[in-house]
């Protein structure tokens, strides 16, 4: 299912096609309330204006603002914020998840797309559990064309992730109709899963998926009691 080997390959193929990212946008948020609920973490969305779609798949694409969202979430301690804004810069749609989390280390910040680079920190957004989500992320959204960026202001200052998308300018007279993520999630809706796996990165990244599809996941490592 995660095709996570594929990805981080640069082996992973799409077929392209024109896509809703406020109706992507809206099915990762709809995965998320769980999790952010269960930290009392209010996430704010933001429609800046009406978008044309942008190509590419569907469900990839909420994959992307569905890790960002569990990582928001993550890092962001209980009683928090997260805010997510969707808008356009010139031709490019403008994806935005940003907390108030406990921030990135600025020295770490351009290796925070590596795959399991750590820092020596344990204070800041630099402990197990980042590399693996945000690499796929990072590769997804080379795979459609975009690009990703993170900030932060420090410790203690929160974190953001803008993606940019190119967007599709399709011909009024064309008839093509923007697609939604397809209706899978439907085959684990409601089933309940308990996940355990050693590696932080791998099990945080299968329990985004598994959630977005629908399952209540309880995920652990091995060692916990």
């Amino acid at each position: 299912m995660l095709d996570v080997s594929r990805i981080i390959a640069g082996k992973l193929r799409i077929e392209a096609r024109p896509v809703d990212l406020a109706a992507v946008v809206d099915a990762a948020l709809a995965a998320a309330q769980l999790p952010a609920e269960s930290k009392n973490i209010r996430i704010d969305y933001v429609v800046e204006g009406a978008l044309e779609p942008v190509s590419g798949d569907p469900g990839r694409l909420q994959q992307v603002a569905g890790n960002l969202l569990a990582n928001a979430i993550k890092f962001t301690p209980e009683g928090g914020r997260v805010e997510v804004k969707l808008g356009r810069t010139r031709s490019h749609a403008r994806l935005v998840v940003s907390d108030s989390g406990i921030g990135i280390d600025p020295a770490f910040l351009p290796y925070i797309f590596e795959r399991f680079r750590q820092a020596d920190s344990t204070s800041t957004r630099t402990q197990k559990g980042l590399g693996l989500g945000l690499a796929i992320t990072r590769h997804l959204v080379e795979l459609h064309g975009g690009s990703i960026e993170a900030a932060s202001g420090g410790e203690g200052r929160g974190a953001s992730f803008t993606v940019t998308l190119p967007l599709l300018h399709v011909p009024v007279h064309v008839a093509t109709r923007a697609e939604s993520p397809e209706p899978t999630s439907a085959t684990l809706d409601g089933l309940r899963i308990l996940l355990v796996d050693d590696e932080d990165d791998a099990r945080e990244a299968m329990a985004v998926l598994l959630r977005q599809a629908g399952a209540h996941v309880s995920a652990r490592s091995p060692t916990c009691s």
